[in-house]
């Protein structure tokens, strides 16, 4: 039976399962720990393990070097992987924290890039829990919605943004992105609560400012998932003014200045306006789409189209809720 998202959270909320949350994150840690110490004990000789072995490196050390400025005192940051004659004008939030760590705990950027993975993923399985807990009745399949989450690198394994798993192993930067997607996507569905709405509106501006910063791409995915909740409740004759202007407040709204604020600032700078213009690159072939996330679309439809005893989601409490 699909349930009011209005109730959802009353309904279903239950205790968080540290002992089982703890278990899960014991495992994705030992792994990604795992993937540079093997890689590192099976270096060939007289050879360098550079730290990584599987990650897109021109993007990586461009990182590590942000990292190492951010130790050495910098706010802003230089590219110095570049021929071009310019000062510090590169602000990313993220490295600046992690830099700050190397600099207190008197750690290397490398060594730092690896145990923030391990942090970041206890924040990141709570969220995915808090998702689970809210759209699930019973505990169990909360669990094994977590399982199926933490583990889709089994199902999409071709590209890391189709894989929350190989996202996790990649880069400290993909962990707090995929929080922060979920987080975003968590607070937009309990705006329907009728409680602490401007609260959580104000959360969502912080995490979309603080999103365009760190991967801007997600911020379009961000917006387009309420309008797509918008458009099915339109198909099936449930649209309600009030979804509307909850979307709009709570999602068009921060996501849109945010993108504003970025735009903006990379306007005034010709030399962010060139990078910004030459950092994108072809796009996959279909078939790793298909790959990457073609497998997860039977689970989505159950997902929509369920009965709601197993893979009820968000899109069938939002058609009853609002």
């Amino acid at each position: 039976m699909r349930e009011d998202i209005r109730t959802t959270t009353a309904k279903h909320s239950s205790r968080t399962p540290w002992s089982f949350l703890f278990a899960v994150f014991l495992l994705l840690s030992l792994v990604t720990i795992a993937v540079p110490v093997v890689n590192w004990a099976q270096r060939p000789p007289n050879s360098v393990f550079t730290g990584f072995s599987y990650e897109s490196v021109g993007d990586i050390f461009v990182y590590l070097n942000f990292i190492d400025q951010a130790k050495n005192g910098a706010v802003l940051f230089e590219n110095f992987f570049t021929p071009e004659p310019h000062g510090p004008i590169l602000f990313h939030p993220l490295f600046l924290v992690l830099g700050r760590f190397a600099a207190f705990a008197h750690l290397s950027g490398l060594a730092v890039w690896h145990i923030s993975k391990v942090i970041l993923l206890a924040p990141l399985l709570w969220v995915i829990w808090k998702c689970a807990d809210r759209l699930y009745s019973d505990r169990r399949e909360k669990k094994l919605a977590v399982l199926f989450v933490v583990v889709t690198g089994a199902v999409a394994s071709t590209t890391s943004e189709g894989s929350s798993f190989l996202m996790m192993l990649y880069s400290p930067k993909a962990v707090v992105t995929l929080f922060s997607t979920l987080a975003f996507l968590l607070l937009f569905l309990s705006l329907f609560d009728r409680r602490s709405t401007a609260l959580r509106i104000s959360a969502m501006f912080f995490l979309a400012f603080f999103q365009a910063f760190i991967q801007p791409y997600v911020l379009l995915v961000w917006a387009v998932t309420p309008v797509v909740f918008l458009f099915g409740d339109f198909l099936i004759g449930r649209f309600r003014w009030r979804s509307l202007v909850l979307v709009f407040f709570g999602t068009t709204l921060p996501v849109g200045l945010a993108i504003l604020s970025l735009g903006m600032m990379v306007q005034r700078s010709p030399l962010l306006d060139a990078w910004s213009r030459n950092a994108h690159g072809s796009p996959y072939p279909w078939h790793v789409y298909l790959l990457g996330f073609g497998a997860l679309l039977p689970i989505a439809v159950a997902g929509v189209y369920g009965d709601g005893t197993f893979g009820s989601s968000a899109y069938s409490n939002w058609q009853n809720g609002v």
